[in-house]
């Protein structure tokens, strides 16, 4: 004979017992790390990769890899070919290919160009976009000089005139960035190619207020696309040592035009705090063009008929090659124009007088050099 025994269970049950444990657990906040719930304690991180602090479980806080953008730690991350390891969030968002940086700084232009339309000449044809991964951004960072060394690199510009006085200007983007932070960097290096072709030969700036004025058009552009996050990694960064704070400030008491008038034509070498009122006495502020002004359009020049040389800029070591509308150095490859054609051509070298491609389509390399007179 068997016996039915009735068991009373110590704590409450019943429908509403669910219920009240549903809701202690759909409460619970989750690891950013691995995300699971966060049951029995956290750490609270502030990071640059994101507007608000993430929460991160103890274990997970432990963990010695971070990503590389928001050093944040995370139990599933993704490796770079170049070794750095981005977390689930910025592994989804990066941006690795050539082409979507190109299309990006298309939208970027268009973020840059009515801040600083009316105030100088607009490059825009003569403009070439790369990505670099963070080993050849290191190499560039030397090879441009101690002033970029030291700082966690998301680009680079390299400017450079031809005897006949033609620029040519060539941004370098850290590969791995989400849309977001690239219009924001594109923005600060578009401004580097404006003031390389605006700034007078015998306007003295120093680098850091170069630096700032350039940050100050980029949190210009974030600002405009209501990016809260890159507005205050740009307002708390230390970058400019402090000269991004100061322009702010002169352009909330003067208007940007005044600010751009002074980069130009002060004759301060740098933004403090005891000039800031002297910018309106300093230089006389030309006035915005009346009504919309239109953007500067791409418009297609003429090409030779044939794969031609036209200029060679840069250092031994570092040389970039025009070759009809394209602007390539070492390893660079791209579709050329020749005439009414375009051909796909990779850079193999470049010396102070001589390109030397692979076309595709031919077996052997073809050499360009310099024509007389070029």
């Amino acid at each position: 004979m068997s016996h039915m025994m009735n068991v009373r269970f110590p704590f409450p049950s019943g429908p509403w017992v669910v219920l009240l444990l549903s809701m202690v657990f759909a409460r619970a906040d989750n690891c950013f790390s691995c995300a699971q719930p966060l049951l029995y304690g956290h750490y609270t991180m502030q990071s640059t990769g994101f507007l608000d602090p993430q929460l991160v479980c103890k274990t997970c806080y432990d963990i010695k890899e971070r990503c590389a953008l928001c050093r944040l730690p995370s139990t599933k991350m993704t490796t770079l070919p170049d070794g750095r390891l981005l977390c689930r969030f910025h592994a989804g968002a990066a941006v690795l290919k050539d082409r979507d940086a190109i299309r990006i700084f298309e939208s970027a232009k268009r973020e840059v160009f009515p801040i600083l339309n009316g105030l100088g000449k607009l490059p825009t044809r003569n403009v070439s976009v790369h990505l670099a991964d963070a080993n050849k951004m290191t190499m560039l960072r030397r090879q441009l000089g101690p002033a970029q060394a030291g700082y966690d690199t998301m680009g680079l510009t390299h400017s450079s005139r031809s005897p006949q006085g033609e620029w040519s200007h060539h941004i370098f983007l850290l590969t791995g960035l989400p849309e977001s932070k690239l219009i924001a960097v594109m923005a600060h290096e578009y401004t580097h190619v404006w003031l390389n072709e605006n700034l007078p030969e015998d306007r003295k700036v120093q680098v850091d207020t170069v630096e700032g004025f350039c940050e100050l058009v980029s949190h210009k552009v974030t600002q405009q696309r209501r990016d809260a996050l890159e507005q205050r990694v740009i307002q708390e960064n230390a970058y400019s040592k402090g000269q991004v704070s100061l322009l702010l400030q002169a352009q909330d008491q003067h208007q940007f035009h005044r600010v751009v008038n002074w980069m130009l034509h002060g004759t301060e070498p740098a933004m403090t705090a005891n000039n800031l009122n002297r910018i309106s006495k300093e230089t006389a502020a030309p006035a915005r063009p009346a009504g919309p002004v239109p953007l500067p359009q791409a418009v297609a020049t003429p090409v030779p008929d044939e794969l031609t040389l036209k200029g060679i800029s840069g250092v031994p070591g570092r040389y970039f090659a025009l070759i009809n509308d394209k602007t390539l150095t070492v390893n660079d490859t791209a579709r050329v124009r020749v005439g009414q054609e375009t051909v796909s051509v990779r850079c193999l070298k470049i010396s102070s007088d001589s390109v030397t491609l692979q076309v595709k389509g031919q077996a052997e390399p073809v050499t360009l050099r310099l024509r007389t007179g070029t």
